[in-house]
């Protein structure tokens, strides 16, 4: 059984992808009892082992929910296309594609969202030209994506510079 979700971001567009290694052992706290919003995230943001993707327009991310006999799964995609591919990047999206990543998505609305929070995403790439990155990240996670406070993005941007 599939069922698509529509959480409102959803429906919204990428304007940055902030992607690192995956890190299993970060640690999560949250500003309210629903556990809706990321307040603490403890994961590793730094310069040659982290990028900011900021995207072309028509790029997209969704999550379905998903269930089998081991319990309920959500199905995280996303889909970015950029105009800046540097032969670093293009390094670094190499070395994060042979194992699993994290993403801080940045929807139109300029809300940031954690995917593969425990699990992991894996990363696709390619090149079309050689100034223009696709990128294709998906995964599967047990709870939803959570919204990341807006607070703690420019402490992780900082390390990239």
């Amino acid at each position: 059984m599939v069922r698509h979700l529509t959480p409102k971001y959803a429906q919204a567009g990428v304007k940055a992808c902030l992607l690192t290694f995956f890190q299993p052992e970060a640690t999560v706290y949250y500003t309210t009892p629903q556990l809706d919003t990321i307040g603490t995230l403890g994961l590793s943001f730094q310069a040659g082992l982290s990028a900011l993707v900021e995207g072309a327009q028509g790029n997209l991310f969704s999550e379905t929910y998903t269930s089998d006999r081991n319990g309920r799964l959500y199905v995280q995609v996303v889909n970015l296309s950029s105009p800046q591919l540097t032969a670093d990047r293009r390094t670094l999206m190499e070395a994060i594609s042979r194992g699993r990543a994290h993403a801080l998505i940045q929807d139109m609305d300029g809300q940031w969202w954690l995917y593969g929070q425990e699990r992991g995403l894996k990363l696709r790439y390619k090149t079309d030209t050689d100034t223009f990155l696709t990128i294709s990240l998906s995964g599967m996670e047990r709870e939803p994506a959570r919204l990341v406070s807006p607070n703690l993005i420019p402490g992780f941007l900082a390390f990239l510079n």
